[in-house]
């Protein structure tokens, strides 16, 4: 919630962007991660469909708050706030990589090119299928990455772009006094 306030505030800076909203689509992001993983990892037969209907209920409710944003005029306030969060909740699983249902994250084996440009076999993550797998040290940079630039666009509009801006409407701000 607080990755997808802060990302949000580029957009709407000085508003009081709160709620569960954020959380719930982080939520939705770590459990498509999650259900990405084991699916991706081959995981029990008895527990594909399971995960299958998951991953589904994560995009149905994406899709309904993205169809609400897009019919509103403006938008919804928070739709950057849910965006983030979603996207925060997702990369948290893959920099992370938290024990799913009590057992380590699942990897496969993959070839992926070395330093000295022959293929060497690396664990990967793969994501739905075997066939969208990549090693686990690329994926968690990447996730870093992303985590790192919402907070660096966040910090650069605030401590930049709006240095001389209340960040409130009551005129209070710990930037200016």
């Amino acid at each position: 919630a607080s990755y997808g306030a802060l990302v949000a505030s580029v957009t709407c800076f000085g508003a009081m962007i709160e709620g569960a909203s954020a959380l719930c689509f982080g939520l939705d992001g770590a459990l498509l991660a999650a259900c990405g993983l084991l699916l991706g990892a081959g995981s029990d037969p008895l527990l594909r469909s399971f995960l299958e209907v998951r991953g589904w209920y994560v995009l149905v409710h994406i899709g309904i708050d993205v169809l609400r944003g897009c019919g509103s005029p403006g938008g919804t306030v928070g739709n950057l706030a849910h965006f983030a969060g979603f996207v925060g909740g997702f990369c948290y699983v893959l920099v992370a990589l938290p024990d799913l249902g009590g057992r380590a994250v699942p990897t496969i084996p993959c070839l992926t090119r070395g330093s000295s440009g022959r293929w060497e076999q690396a664990d990967c993550l793969a994501f739905f299928s075997p066939r969208y797998s990549w090693p686990v040290a690329e994926v968690q940079f990447w996730a870093k990455a992303i985590l790192a630039m919402g907070v660096l666009a966040a910090l650069l509009n605030a401590f930049v772009r709006h240095r001389s801006q209340h960040a409130s409407a009551d005129g209070y701000s710990v930037l200016i006094k």
